[in-house]
């Protein structure tokens, strides 16, 4: 299901909030398990895997915005 809103990526945290309900997701980076880059048909998604096993999915990013996040 896609869910169109704001993503916000800190060394600390990562926080969405949805567009249509406003609903925050706030991820503290102290409960990453991994995060990993995922090629889709129409760009990149960055996969969060929890330690307590949740996967967040945020897709919608290209090539240039790739590269920003990685550095």
């Amino acid at each position: 299901m896609k869910i169109s809103g704001r993503l916000k990526l800190t060394n600390n945290q990562v926080v969405f909030k949805s567009q249509k309900t406003g609903k925050l997701d706030t991820l503290s980076s102290n409960d990453f398990e991994s995060i990993k880059w995922q090629r889709l048909s129409d760009g990149y998604s960055i996969r969060i895997l929890m330690k307590n096993g949740q996967l967040y999915r945020y897709g919608g990013f290209d090539e240039t915005q790739k590269s920003q996040v990685e550095n």
